[in-house]
């Protein structure tokens, strides 16, 4: 497929008014999807500088070898192959002050970057607030429309919300209380995590601080697996949404908290990568901040149940559940939850332990279980509240596309069949974990 020349007329000469060549960079690994995207659709792009840091005695160029080893990039080593020598690494660190990069490189990105795409981040939900204050905020934009979930019974809004705090409270309760718990927990204030607190702080400070330069915000809902491009069910990822659905699968989860109606809000990656692509280009140079929500539960809802169902057909058709008759009942009250998990999932898990040592095996299924609370109680939030997101500015901007660029760039929620995806999903990430298994901790 050549490049899609309706959307580079929008691209470069915007792109071209800010310098004579224009080129992208993006940060960090995480934005492999829209690497590829980039690279495959949009072939006037120059260059594209990948911000990597040393790991393991592996220099940035060996990093990126590796990197570009990942079946994502097949279509683009089988159809252009010279494409990928646009790909351009970068010594940096996220944690390290200017993020490590040396004055050299700093002046090389200023002179000829044009656009940035933000979207490296730690997805950690509980860490202590130190950690995702220095990655999610003060390196920071690709955001999460969870930073608002405080605001999830009135609809998350595509707008910009008040912070949750100054930055010198932040620095100064950092100070006093990083390590303490109990502190955190109460200084969040209704915000569900530290995660989508620095998010919350970081929409706020890049927009106080961007003097002339555009800014863009999308708010992805939960990202998920690819549905189309390039390939179906591809993910690299497997923690929140993914291991939920896992977990009930495989029959280790059978209870869950909140209502069986309440509806999760998530959008397949290479949607959320499609709208960036698309904000960038038709957004253009101005004064003002537009906020895309990048969800589905406004125009093409999914409910818990739905999603647990279809995944766990597949599962199952497929044989790969451990335990038979996979299922998951759903519970409001905490001492209904607490029952129902006692006598659903800890006591099958005590004596399924109890046989494997009478067979002289290893036992396994309470530690098991011990993650599968874990994950549950990080995602206990998301499974109560019933998630509504405003995304009218997405649905504007998808209107305004030609025919071929919705073709090109899909990312209309709308048109997403659950069904057929949530099976396409089941498979692919069981191939991917069975790639990792020796390492992950499953």
């Amino acid at each position: 497929m050549e490049s899609h020349p309706t959307l580079l007329k929008v691209i470069f000469p915007l792109l071209t008014s800010i310098m004579e060549n224009p080129c992208w960079s993006l940060v960090e690994l995480a934005s492999s999807v829209l690497i590829e995207k980039l690279l495959y659709t949009c072939t006037g792009i120059e260059k594209v500088f990948l911000l990597v840091r040393e790991l393991k005695g592996l220099s940035p160029d060996q990093r990126m070898q590796q990197f570009l080893n990942n079946p994502l990039f097949q279509r683009l080593k089988d159809e252009k192959p010279k494409i990928l020598n646009k790909l351009i690494p970068v010594n940096g660190n996220l944690s390290a002050n200017n993020l490590g990069i040396s004055e050299e490189d700093a002046e090389t990105l200023i002179d000829e970057v044009s656009v940035v795409f933000h979207a490296a981040a730690t997805v950690r939900f509980n860490d202590k607030m130190n950690v995702p204050m220095k990655v999610n905020f003060g390196d920071v934009h690709v955001s999460t429309a969870y930073a608002h979930i405080s605001h999830l019974k009135d609809g998350v809004r595509e707008v910009l919300y008040p912070p949750p705090a100054t930055l010198d409270e932040v620095e100064d309760f950092i100070t006093k209380y990083n390590d303490d718990e109990e502190m955190t927990n109460k200084y969040l204030n209704g915000r569900v995590n530290t995660y989508t607190f620095a998010k919350a702080l970081a929409e706020h400070h890049v927009v106080k601080n961007k003097e002339h330069v555009p800014v863009i915000i999308v708010r992805p809902a939960a990202v998920t697996a690819t549905i189309d491009a390039p390939t179906p069910g591809w993910s690299s990822n497997w923690q929140g949404v993914p291991r939920a659905l896992y977990n009930v699968a495989m029959g280790y989860s059978r209870v869950t908290p909140g209502r069986h109606i309440n509806v999760i809000d998530f959008i397949p990656v290479d949607y959320v990568v499609n709208l960036c692509i698309i904000a960038a280009a038709k957004s253009g140079r101005t004064n003002d901040v537009p906020v895309f929500n990048c969800s589905s539960s406004s125009v093409n809802p999914i409910t818990w149940s739905k999603a647990y169902k279809w995944f766990t057909e597949d599962v199952v058709r497929r044989g790969k559940n451990e335990f038979p008759y996979p299922f998951t009942l759903f519970a409001e009250s905490e001492y209904l939850l607490w029952i129902l998990t006692v006598l659903t999932q800890f006591l099958p898990a005590h004596l399924g332990d109890l046989w494997l040592r009478t067979t002289g095996k290893t036992p396994r299924y309470v530690e098991i279980q011990k993650r599968v609370m874990s994950h549950r109680e990080s995602m206990e939030f998301f499974m109560r509240h019933n998630a509504v997101m405003e995304n009218n500015n997405v649905m504007k901007i998808i209107a305004s596309l030609s025919e071929k660029d919705r073709q090109v760039y899909p990312c209309n929620p709308a048109e997403i069949n659950w069904r057929n995806y949530m099976h396409v999903y089941a498979q692919e990430l069981f191939s991917f974990l069975e790639d990792v298994r020796q390492t992950a901790d499953l």
